[in-house]
């Protein structure tokens, strides 16, 4: 049971850390050098009731990455989705704009009789 708690430390702290890293440097960066996902491993200074700090360390980096990567992909996912509902808004725009400018949409084709192009 020790051992799953520290592993959810480390995720936490992951987390937190991830969250400081792509304020400081963008989200490219943070997933280029992850070194958010290494730094829980700091906790090892602490008396977390292991036998090992070894151990410790292990599972502290194990979670710290995990919740540093899970971090990243909720944010770039919020990305995503944002992305797409701003290109909707931008050709909603567009369509409205020249649908409200009064003027008359015309179609011009070229190469074809009319009594070819009404068949």
């Amino acid at each position: 049971m020790g051992a799953i708690n520290i592993l959810l430390i480390g995720a936490g702290s992951g987390v937190i850390f991830a969250i400081i890293s792509i304020l400081m440097i963008n989200t490219f960066n943070s997933e280029k050098y992850p070194i958010g996902g290494f730094l829980p491993a700091l906790w090892m200074v602490t008396d977390l009731g292991e036998y090992s700090k070894i151990e410790a360390a292990g599972l502290l980096i194990m979670g710290g990455i995990t919740g540093f990567y899970i971090m990243l992909a909720f944010r770039k996912m919020k990305f995503d989705i944002f992305g797409k509902k701003l290109q909707k808004q931008i050709e909603e725009n567009k369509v409205s704009k020249e649908n409200n400018d009064g003027s008359r949409n015309t179609i011009t084709v070229k190469g074809k009789s009319l009594a070819e192009f009404l068949k």
